[in-house]
């Protein structure tokens, strides 16, 4: 008679299994002391076995010691001859996983035997090639990656002792253009941020005003130019002619014009090449030769 308790003892907890007394149960344990194998069934009640699948009414004495097996791998299979312990899958679908060499992807389908997985990119592994990867976790978080965890975007920066540093965040309260820091304790809560979450956090960067520098790990200012369609006529300007050694002087806007190739704009009686708003950015600007902001240069 096959000794089920000794199939069953690496089992993973959980493992489903059938029993005509009471349908799927899930393995629980095997008890080393008498091999008495524990299930659990439907309602969370345990119940037990011989290590020959007899049913027992308590886990100490068996209901009726001529009994038959009443414990089998499924409702299908009641035939332990040939069986197999289960392979439990190293990962699940969405899970993170991290090759050997730094490449970090999200498994989207996992074979029937556990022990075949396909990423994101199309990538397929199975075998001993399932040893080259292992689950993300933060500690894996390089500087400037996009995290997320639940509806919180991060740009990840640092493990700072006790917490995690980051650039910037966006959350149910808004964008945060600041130093965000968490706790290190959820930790767990954060993955790699999928393609949707990453687009959401660097549009929420630009209508905040700022755009990520990939290349110098930080958010800078976007500086938008002041268009020079929606001056007004009548409105105080600051003047120079053609070249950027004039000094500055001050008028109102008149018209922008296409008649003179050199001079655009029509201002106190004359035609300038350069015309900037004269406000409290640009009225330090009077009677020098310096250069304007970026913003400010419209020509």
């Amino acid at each position: 008679m096959i000794n089920i308790a000794e199939l069953l003892k690496d089992v993973p907890i959980g493992t489903k299994l059938y029993s005509p007394l009471f349908g799927e149960v899930e393995f629980c344990a095997v008890d080393s002391a008498d091999n008495t194998i524990v299930v659990k069934t439907e309602h969370g009640d345990n119940e037990w076995f011989s290590s020959t699948g007899k049913y027992k009414i308590n886990k100490g004495h068996f209901l009726y010691s001529n009994s038959e097996c009443l414990l089998f791998p499924s409702k299908n299979c009641r035939n332990w001859e040939g069986w197999k312990v289960p392979v439990k899958s190293k990962f699940k679908v969405w899970d993170w996983v991290v090759t050997d060499y730094g490449k970090v992807s999200q498994v989207v389908s996992v074979d029937n035997d556990g022990d075949g997985y396909t990423l994101d990119d199309g990538v397929y592994f199975s075998g001993s090639w399932c040893d080259m990867y292992h689950l993300w976790t933060i500690e894996d978080a390089k500087d400037g990656d996009v995290l997320a965890a639940d509806e919180c975007y991060v740009i990840f920066k640092e493990i700072d002792g006790l917490n995690i540093k980051c650039y910037c965040t966006y959350h149910y309260m808004g964008f945060n253009p600041r130093i965000y820091m968490d706790t290190l304790q959820n930790k767990a809560a954060f993955k790699p941020a999928t393609k949707e979450q990453r687009d959401t956090l660097f549009a929420k960067i630009r209508e905040s005003g700022y755009e990520w520098d990939a290349d110098k790990k930080g958010l800078r200012k976007i500086k938008s130019h002041y268009d020079i369609a929606n001056f007004s006529t009548g409105m105080p300007v600051l003047v120079r002619d053609n070249s950027n050694g004039d000094e500055w002087r001050h008028t109102t806007f008149s018209h922008i014009t296409s008649k003179f190739l050199k001079s655009k704009f029509g201002a106190g009686c004359t035609y300038w090449r350069q015309c900037i708003p004269f406000n409290d950015d640009t009225k330090h600007l009077l009677g020098t030769t310096d250069k304007p902001s970026e913003e400010y240069i419209n020509w």
